[in-house]
């Protein structure tokens, strides 16, 4: 017989062809106890590899929801043992038998899945995991029906579960159909599913009778958005019409920013036009809003909320305080010792959102501040005017570079003026499309192409905190690639990289993180963000003053060099 190696490296001894006979003689089954929601995990477990591995499945020739939604009662009714492992073998039949391909994990890819689970999983016995591993070693890797690239090396669209979308919630059948699917995605193509705080396993087993429970649409649309705060993924956004109509999304907002300081929630910018003459102040501390403190609803919904780490979780969840379904909010403000009772005008979103993009990234996009010193603000810089910046800039001591905010993609531009060179950058890790599980991975440089001598010399300054997501980060990064850049302020939002989404039942439709960045030298930033040199944070004194103590931090920086 001849010997094949399969994706985990370890040898099997039984192709395909031998493991279909011994699936006709229905050879030893496991008899491990297990409860129903064990038994639905590896029904979970099992559906998804055929998913992403049969070649009939995989190629699009069967309709595997349709299928999953066939086999749960059944799996129900079928109790531990014999009974069971029948019923999962009969999910192998359904699937049929297929044409084999040798697979092979392309070079320099690594697992992001952990396979011992055909092993050792409870449920598994060894008829049904020598199947399994037989179709896992036979996988066609131009099969790839489910899901496509949105990039040459990157994140993935699961396009053919859109036909999910108009499936309803009542059934439980359909309500499981949603938590396997989410799980299996993740479980193979989330390059950060090593980070959550619990196994992935475990919380499968943990949603399972919840699912099975919801009892009312709302149930079921919030326990999705609870399970996809488990990632710890500030990318992991779930939204939908009734989650947005739920948490008020795109309806009243408040003529204020706030930012959570000192553990207190406080009014950090004004929109004096959306304020409409109410007594509202910088540093004033919002401890009610209509009628229920703060801290009791950042505790409610803090369940719900994605968030890579607590900088952004709080971040979000100040988003949420000042959104209403109400055309008036009822706060209650400490200022100064007094506590002040007052109703303010809610704004239309529509109203808000230019308001809130003019004062937040609207502001001068560069300029020479005093001592010969620069700063960019890169919410606010546009690409075509990078060379102009530089151009005013270019004898400055130090550049402070405002990333408190989400760029407008000028980084690779500025980036030519400020390296000799090209130099690494970052680390991405993608998901191979053509080996569900696997990733691969590239380091990309930023630079000029060719030599600049010219290059700006000075001190480069990098103001950071938890509004600096996503790209902003990877600017960050870029700026710290330069090798002469000093980050002063607080931690990021943790979240890298291109973001994949896939679609639920119940006009669900949700994203997490869908490539992996890493440092160079392999260090990773999801979750952990950029990590300032300088540790700088607002103060609620600071804020009541106007103060920006980030910048004047930066500034006695560049001052002296402490």
């Amino acid at each position: 017989m001849k010997l094949k190696k399969h994706a985990s490296g370890v040898i099997s001894r039984l192709p395909l062809g031998f493991l279909a006979i011994l699936f006709l003689l229905h050879a030893s089954l496991a008899a491990a106890e297990l409860n129903e929601a064990q038994r639905l995990a590896g029904l979970c477990r099992v559906w998804g590899l055929l998913k992403y591995y049969h070649n009939n499945v995989s190629g699009g020739r069967l309709d595997w929801n349709q299928e999953l939604l066939e086999m749960i009662p059944g799996v129900k009714a079928a109790g531990d043992g014999d009974a069971y492992q029948q019923q999962l073998l009969q999910l192998l039949r359904k699937a049929g038998y297929a044409e084999t391909y040798s697979f092979l994990v392309p070079a320099g890819a690594f697992a992001n899945v952990d396979w011992r689970w055909l092993d050792d999983a409870p449920f598994m016995s060894p008829l049904l995991a020598a199947l399994l591993k037989g179709v896992r070693d036979s996988h066609d890797p131009a099969l790839q029906y489910y899901y496509e690239p949105q990039f040459d090396k990157g994140s993935l669209e699961f396009q053919q579960d859109k036909k999910m979308l108009s499936l309803t919630w009542e059934r439980e059948e359909v309500r499981l159909l949603a938590l396997f699917s989410y799980w299996n995605v993740i479980e193979y193509f989330a390059p950060n599913r090593n980070l959550m705080d619990r196994p992935w396993d475990e919380t499968l087993l943990a949603f399972i009778p919840r699912f099975q429970a919801a009892a009312t649409e709302l149930d079921f649309q919030l326990l999705v958005k609870e399970l996809a705060a488990t990632l710890h993924d500030s990318h992991a956004w779930v939204y939908s019409p009734m989650l947005d109509d739920f948490f008020c999304n795109y309806k009243y907002k408040i003529g204020f920013d706030a930012a959570y300081i000192e553990e207190q929630t406080v009014v950090t910018c004004l929109f004096p036009r959306l304020l409409q003459d109410n007594d509202i102040r910088l540093g004033d501390v919002v401890t009610h809003i209509n009628g229920k403190s703060t801290a009791a609803i950042r505790a409610e919904l803090r369940k719900y909320i994605n968030a890579s780490n607590d900088a952004y979780l709080q971040r979000s969840l100040t988003n949420y305080l000042f959104t209403s379904a109400s055309p008036a909010f009822q706060l209650t403000i400490e200022r100064d010792g007094q506590v002040l009772d007052m109703q303010l005008p809610g704004v239309p979103f529509d109203d808000w959102l230019p308001e809130y993009m003019a004062t937040v990234n609207g502001r001068v996009p560069f300029a020479m501040l005093e001592d010969n010193i620069g700063y960019i603000h890169m919410g606010s810089l546009k690409g075509d005017q990078v060379a102009d910046a530089m151009s005013l800039l270019k004898d400055a001591q130090a550049i402070v570079f405002d990333v408190r905010c989400y760029p407008q993609g000028t980084i690779w531009g500025l980036n030519n003026y400020l390296n000799e060179g090209a130099r690494p950058w970052a680390k991405f890790f993608y998901p191979l499309p053509q080996a569900p599980g696997y990733f691969g991975s590239f380091t990309t440089e930023t630079g000029p192409a060719k030599p600049n001598p010219d290059r700006y010399k000075g001190r480069i300054v990098v103001l950071t905190n938890e509004r600096t997501l996503s790209q902003a980060e990877f600017t960050c990064m870029a700026l710290q690639a330069t090798g002469r850049a000093t980050l002063i302020g607080s931690q990021t939002a943790g979240a890298d990289g291109d973001i994949s989404t896939l679609h639920l039942p119940a006009l669900i439709t949700t994203n997490f993180t869908g490539m992996g960045v890493h440092y160079p030298d392999g260090r990773p930033t999801q979750g952990i963000g950029i990590v300032p040199d300088i540790e700088c944070r607002p103060t609620i004194a600071g804020v009541r003053a106007g103060r920006d103590e980030v910048l004047e931090r930066a500034l006695r920086f560049i001052a002296t060099g402490n």
